[in-house]
């Protein structure tokens, strides 16, 4: 059955993934990551995207936290995160 919950998406720049896994991974037990590229102020790079579904206040509050750590980790001056409204099913 379909419900309608929120993706999560954390777009931050990749300066060490295995770092940033277990920041998400303290979090959450499921979620994706794939790699991109971007650019911030003019400048180019590496990116990973981190998409988590999120199914409730509490998991969208955890997200934050986790977007938080990896700013504060490495330093950042900003990570974005998006919020989209989705429909999703488990089959």
């Amino acid at each position: 059955m379909r419900s309608n919950k929120t993706l999560i998406r954390i777009l931050t720049e990749n300066m060490h993934s295995p770092d940033t896994l277990k920041i998400v991974e303290a979090q959450f037990e499921a979620f994706t990551v794939y790699k991109a590229g971007g650019s911030w102020k003019g400048k180019h790079e590496d990116s990973l995207v981190i998409e988590i579904l999120a199914e409730n206040d509490l998991d969208i509050g955890r997200a934050r936290r986790v977007a938080a750590a990896i700013k504060s980790h490495f330093e950042q001056e900003a990570v974005l995160i998006e919020y989209i409204a989705v429909q999703s099913e488990l089959i």
